[in-house]
């Protein structure tokens, strides 16, 4: 078996949205590569999209413990717990995907998301001390994601007093970003 060409035959699928089929070429190839944790990974994302949460979990703990820096595997479980309302979980799989992260620009992207979760639970200081470490690895990155979580794909999870704060952080950011320009 071609891990490489089922592994690319999975993506094309995902990419397509069929989840359930990639799944099934995953299966194939997780059946003779149980410790693949590129095809571990793949098969979680494709639960997590199928809103099969713990299966989505199942494969990201199966990935880390073949690839234990795997800092996809971390921030896709972490996801996932979040989804679930594991706030805990959440955050320490986000700390862990944030250390094992390579590039800053993930690790930036870790740290807001970690701190979301710090604000949706009521910690708006420690949230903002995230957002503003996040902000100092790399500004740019740190905008995108606050934007994309106005944008909505979050919101629904945020509370008005939460959406509040995150507003009013966001806006100082924006600022502080112009003035460095």
């Amino acid at each position: 078996m071609d891990s490489a060409k089922n592994l690319a035959q999975a993506s094309t699928l995902m990419n397509s949205g069929e989840y359930r089929v990639a799944l099934e070429e995953l299966d194939d190839l997780l059946r003779d590569e149980p410790n693949n944790a590129k095809a571990l990974d793949y098969a979680g994302v494709c639960c997590f999209e199928l809103d099969e949460l713990d299966s989505a979990i199942s494969f990201y703990n199966m990935a880390i413990e073949s690839a234990p820096k795997d800092s996809f595997a971390y921030a896709e479980k972490a996801k996932c717990l979040f989804m679930k309302r594991d706030f805990s979980g959440a955050l320490k799989n986000f700390e862990m995907a944030q250390k094992f992260a390579k590039k800053k620009v993930k690790k930036a992207e870790f740290l807001v998301a970690e701190g979301y979760v710090e604000l949706v639970v009521g910690k708006q200081e420690k949230g903002s001390e995230l957002f503003m470490k996040a902000y100092g690895m790399d500004p740019i990155e740190t905008v995108r994601m606050l934007e994309r979580i106005f944008d909505g794909i979050y919101r629904d999870e945020l509370m008005e007093g939460e959406l509040h704060e995150m507003e009013n952080f966001f806006n100082k950011l924006k600022k502080m970003n112009k003035r460095k320009r």
